[in-house]
Parts: C-alpha cells; sequence; structure tokens
C-alpha cells in the first residue's frame, strides 16, 4: 500500500540508507566523516536493519561505537 502512494515508513528509511550506502561509498564515506562517535542507546531493541545501518556508519572505527542495553527493557520476549 504504501509504495502504491509512493510513502515509504521508518524501516524503509532505514534500509533504503542502507542501499545506498552500499551504491554509493563515496556518500557513506562523507557521512562517516562527519561522525566522531556513535551511540546507541536501547541496543536491545535494534532490529537487523538499524544493526546494519551501525555497522555501515561505524565503519573502520568500531573503537568510537558506543551501545547501551539493558536485557530486562527488550522488548522483544524471546531475546
Amino acid at each position: 500500500m504504501l509504495r502504491k502512494f509512493n510513502y515509504i515508513d521508518h524501516d524503509d528509511q532505514i534500509l533504503l540508507t542502507c542501499q545506498l550506502f552500499k551504491d554509493h561509498k563515496e556518500i557513506l564515506e562523507a557521512e562517516r566523516q562527519k561522525i566522531r562517535y556513535l551511540l546507541v542507546d536501547e541496543y536491545q531493541d535494534i532490529n537487523y536493519g538499524q544493526w546494519e545501518l551501525i555497522k555501515l556508519l561505524s565503519g573502520n572505527n568500531p573503537e568510537n561505537l558506543f551501545v547501551v542495553g539493558d536485557d530486562y527493557q527488550s522488548i522483544y520476549g524471546f531475546r
């Protein structure tokens, strides 16, 4: 239904951004240059698309990646 009207939702925004970064490495590199530190809050609740975006953005600087999570606050019961 969303595509029929040329709309995208939050998950599409993440997936399209990942695809853009994979297809255009120069855009990814330009965005990486803007990031000194990357903080991800509520890490326990991220999905695969969000994890992929984090991985792409952190790139060669995983030491500048900081994640915060709490198993007891997970919105997913299976985790």
